[in-house]
């Protein structure tokens, strides 16, 4: 019995070199692959997304400040306090830029960032105070304590506001800034706050023109 051979054709072998070179190929074509994947989550001249959260976190800390402004508001209007109080800003904002030199924030600047949070405070006071004499709405029942309620809050917000700003110092004119502030301001202050209001708070953030 005769057994018949059966022929395989050898299929050469590619070098090492060659194999490697292929790899890396392959290799150079999957991290531009992400990287094209990456850059799509971006609008054209937006910022990135540390720099978003970063301004998130500072109109959310600037949100909580005007909140503020309610409860201080129907303090005044069952003491009859003038919602202007010059001496006591004044007071403040050297407190203000005083933390601001130690913690790397040009002083004069967060003088004046806090002088629009206190004025963009004060429209709100106003207009409940005009819509409260319109409805003639009489003294609250349990009105708010400044000293002991209100103002704790606010001195923890200070801090907290610098540091924000710190990481955001010397940005506001990089590329997509005033976009993106316009994008999330409308998203975090618009529900509760006119244009008046929020136009008077980001005023020092905005890159001159």
């Amino acid at each position: 019995m005769f057994i018949r051979a059966i022929w395989f054709p050898t299929v050469p072998l590619r070098r090492p070199r060659a194999i490697l070179h292929a790899l890396q190929h392959l290799i150079a074509l999957g991290c531009c692959a992400l990287l094209l994947s990456a850059c799509a989550g971006l609008r054209p001249g937006s910022v990135d997304a540390q720099t978003q959260a970063a301004l998130r976190q500072l109109l959310e800390l600037q949100k909580q400040r005007l909140d503020v402004a309610t409860p201080v508001a129907r303090s005044k209007w069952n003491s009859g306090a003038a919602i202007d109080d010059p001496a006591r800003e004044a007071a403040i904002l050297n407190e203000v830029a005083a933390q601001a030199q130690k913690s790397g924030v040009d002083p004069q600047w967060s003088r004046r960032f806090f002088q629009d949070q206190f004025d963009a405070g004060k429209i709100v006071q106003r207009e409940l105070h005009a819509q409260w004499r319109a409805q003639g709405l009489p003294p609250f029942a349990a009105p708010p304590d400044l000293a002991r309620e209100v103002r704790p809050v606010l001195d923890k917000l200070t801090p907290a506001l610098l540091q924000s700003l710190l990481r955001l110092q010397g940005r506001w004119c990089e590329t997509g800034m005033r976009a993106e502030l316009a994008a999330l301001s409308s998203r975090i202050l618009a529900k509760d706050y006119d244009r008046a209001v929020r136009e008077r708070a980001l005023a020092s953030l905005l890159c001159p023109d």
